[in-house]
């Protein structure tokens, strides 16, 4: 499935993509497309939590696409103004709940908040994980996880130029 409102070039997306390709091939080997009922699920989850969101007195928008300095695109999912400006970053997955966010199995999700969060020099983050099978163990009902992260200027600038380096070893820049 197209996202009509992905412009042309070079995104974030394929950057940390092919990054996690390389660091954790069997799980993120990409084969074609996206499945595309997942993707559904995701877009109709954000769409649905910003309305919440805003309709609760949140003051949340979604910026649309951006461009880097080096002219790499991307799109925060929100970007969240009450009282500490912070990305907002929403998910939707099958993975286990256990381990929260902060779990090693999210780390992908990480690097990509921390490249909006350089990009927009907002180093606060805020997570809206929504775990579809619960912890897969005494709960299996859907749970959401709601998470505040600070990063230093040091894990901004770090994974930043983790990116960007390895960007420029494949090429991509």
């Amino acid at each position: 499935m197209d996202d009509p409102n992905r412009g042309e070039g070079l995104h974030a997306s394929d950057i940390y993509g092919s990054l996690y390709e390389h660091l954790e091939p069997n799980r993120f080997k990409r084969d074609g497309a996206p499945p595309d009922l997942k993707m559904a699920i995701g877009l109709a989850w954000e769409q649905y939590l910003e309305k919440v969101l805003i309709l609760n007195g949140v003051l949340a928008a979604r910026p649309g696409e951006l461009r880097s300095p080096e002219g790499i695109l991307y799109s925060p999912d929100l970007l969240i103004v009450n009282g500490e400006d912070r990305i907002g970053e929403i998910k939707a997955t099958f993975m286990s709940a256990a381990g929260g966010v902060a779990h090693p199995k999210r780390d992908k999700w990480f690097t990509q908040v921390k490249l909006y969060c350089w990009w927009t020099e907002i180093p606060r983050a805020r997570f809206y994980a929504l775990y579809l099978c619960g912890d897969y163990r005494k709960n299996r009902d859907p749970i959401l996880e709601v998470s505040n992260v600070d990063f230093t200027y040091k894990e901004l600038r770090d994974n930043h130029k983790l990116c960007m380096n390895h960007a420029r070893s494949e090429k991509l820049i």
